[in-house]
């Protein structure tokens, strides 16, 4: 079991004094975050959506690298651009070309990222301490204890 995992067993073993502050309710990221995040999705109307305390959203994890909706506006272009051409691939293609090898490149250094820094980032996330006073994020593992 981890510190995020259970904070009574963890404050024990951990000093969550804040050292900016001195105050000692403190409590890990991971928890202020999922308890401040909500996600939002409605039948009647259709609405999707984070609700997020400014807290929560301070205490967020690292967040995934990647190109995402812009593969979609890139082969969007394209077809538009093909419109305006009057359907002139010839015009429009070597653009294309040059754009989706550039993101290409983009999304491979993206998910090189994620494989590799990512992990180590979110590692350090999850040790992450938040001060409900002044909302100074520390790692208690790197404080000593002051007996």
């Amino acid at each position: 079991m981890t510190a995020t995992e259970n904070p009574s067993i963890a404050k024990s073993k951990l000093n969550t004094v804040c050292p900016q502050c001195g105050d000692n309710n403190s409590q890990p990221c991971l928890a202020v975050y999922n308890a401040g995040t909500a996600n939002i999705a409605t039948a009647s109307v259709i609405t999707t959506g984070v609700q997020q305390t400014k807290l929560a959203a301070q205490c967020a994890p690292p967040p995934l690298r990647g190109l995402g909706k812009a593969w979609d506006g890139v082969i969007g272009s394209y077809i538009v651009l093909c419109f305006l051409t009057g359907g002139l691939l010839l015009i429009a293609f070597p653009i294309f070309v040059i754009v989706m090898i550039g993101m290409g490149v983009a999304e491979s250094k993206h998910r090189a990222f994620n494989r590799i820094e990512w992990p180590k980032l979110n590692a350090a996330w999850e040790r992450m301490w938040v001060c409900q006073k002044c909302h100074h994020q520390f790692d208690p593992g790197n404080i000593p204890c002051q007996n």
